[in-house]
């Protein structure tokens, strides 16, 4: 949608504006269902990254409103994806965390929080870490995710959450991997899971 703003004058002349969203173009048209949608940072230009709950992550190109253009489309998780947040720093390369719906129990044995790059030669999205330390992570479905901005330290906050409580991970990243410096666990309500994360950076 974009919004579109116009001047009109009453019956006394005075001026006014008038705003009126208006329906540009279906971005997808496919048979998946979206869970979650996110803007790149502005430096990235105007880029859209969406998840499906068939396990697929999107992204966009919309430079041109009338004509978006499918950039990317990645398998991350058969059992489905729920939440993606982007990397907020434009003096790094595109990296996006993506969380998944978790499987059956038995299945319960690969980290469901993973993050994602694009390659140095500006190719193609590939995994560059999933997100455990120490047999601590996500395991069961994440509800949602939300990277922190910088501000000028040397390391990244990341917030997680799902049916096993709130995650904060603090990271670095490297050329060719990721280096988890610290994570912090808790769950503010034992009988309910949380659903959604926000820093106030």
């Amino acid at each position: 949608f974009e919004e579109n703003i116009s001047t009109e004058t009453d019956e006394q002349g005075n001026p006014s504006k008038k705003s009126i969203w208006e329906s540009k173009t279906p971005i997808f048209k496919g048979q998946e269902s979206t869970e979650d949608l996110k803007f790149a940072p502005r430096s990235k230009g105007l880029v859209l990254a969406t998840c499906s709950s068939e396990g697929h992550l999107y992204t966009y190109d919309l430079k041109d409103l009338q004509n978006p253009k499918e950039t990317a489309k990645v398998a991350v998780n058969k059992n489905g994806l729920l939440c993606l947040t982007w990397n907020k720093n434009s003096f790094e390369r595109d990296m996006i965390i993506v969380g998944a719906r978790g499987g059956k129990e038995k299945e319960r044995v690969k980290p469901t929080l993973s993050l994602w790059h694009m390659r140095p030669d500006n190719s193609q999205w590939a995994q560059l870490a999933e997100l455990v330390t120490q047999g601590q992570g996500h395991f069961d479905s994440v509800y949602d995710v939300s990277w922190s901005a910088l501000n000028g330290r040397s390391f990244h906050y990341v917030a997680s959450c799902g049916k096993e409580g709130v995650f904060v991970w603090k990271i670095k990243i490297l050329s060719l991997s990721v280096e988890i410096l610290d994570l912090k666990t808790f769950q503010p309500d034992p009988e309910a899971s949380p659903i959604c994360t926000s820093w106030n950076l």
